[in-house]
């Protein structure tokens, strides 16, 4: 298999939600508190996170969307993406995690469930390139 950007933007989605459902276990059981990310781990979603994204908007009209839902479903992930990409920036930034207490206990619980939601989704997604 040839390596490109068309056949890889969807697995680097997955990839930043797996990652993300990693981070937000080790939250949860108080090895790694959100409050104390280190910088590289948002540099590393930045990069992740932003070449994901970028794939989602570049390749929307190659990808074959099936109804209102799931196009919904598509921008949902766009809009996510695009938004954590953007924290995160911030973080780095202002060298601060402060921003991260905004969320309650558990968001951790919650996001780990739609991460995993989203990531699967980003598997399927490479099928659907036409």
């Amino acid at each position: 298999m040839k390596l490109s950007f068309a056949n890889t933007f969807a697995r680097i989605g997955a990839l930043t939600y797996g990652g993300g459902i990693i981070a937000h276990v080790l939250n949860l059981i108080g090895v790694l508190p959100v409050e104390q990310m280190p910088t590289g781990v948002h540099v590393v979603l930045i990069v992740l996170a932003g070449y994901a994204v970028t794939g989602l908007l570049y390749f929307r009209e190659r990808l074959s969307l099936k109804n209102g839902w799931e196009k919904l479903f598509y921008a949902l992930i766009v809009v996510h993406l695009g938004l954590s990409v953007l924290m995160h920036v911030y973080s780095v930034v202002t060298d601060s995690n402060t921003w991260i207490t905004f969320f309650p206990s558990w968001y951790s619980l919650l996001s780990i469930g739609y991460f995993a939601v989203f990531g699967y989704y980003c598997v399927l997604l490479n099928e659907r390139m036409e």
